[in-house]
């Protein structure tokens, strides 16, 4: 995984195979992956990008999965989330950590 939506494959793991995902999230969006997990016959990547909004740019969460890491699909990613760096799949679950910022939690230091 990687960025500009890169990911190596590999079989055996001498051999390996790269692919770019492309503009899945649209044209001049920016975007990494940082962890990939296999359970239940999908893989699920998450990640984060950054596209254009007007004066400047905006990150965004990534949640992608796939079925033999050739087609992937965008999946919706929580709304109270910032950042997702990893995931596992345990007991049945696919379970992201991350970070969130929460206004009401905020302290203003001074």
């Amino acid at each position: 995984m990687g960025d500009d939506g890169l990911v190596a494959s590999s079989v055996d793991g001498t051999n390996w195979v790269s692919r770019i995902l492309g503009p899945l999230y649209g044209a001049g969006v920016d975007y990494g992956l940082l962890d990939i997990a296999w359970g239940n016959g999908v893989w699920v990547a998450v990640g984060l990008g950054n596209k254009p909004i007007p004066g400047g740019h905006g990150n965004f969460l990534i949640i992608l999965t796939s079925p033999d890491l050739i087609t992937w699909t965008p999946q919706p990613a929580p709304q109270d989330a910032d950042f997702l760096p990893a995931i596992v799949f345990t007991n049945e679950v696919f379970l992201a950590v991350g970070a969130g910022y929460d206004p009401t939690l905020a302290v203003t230091m001074q």
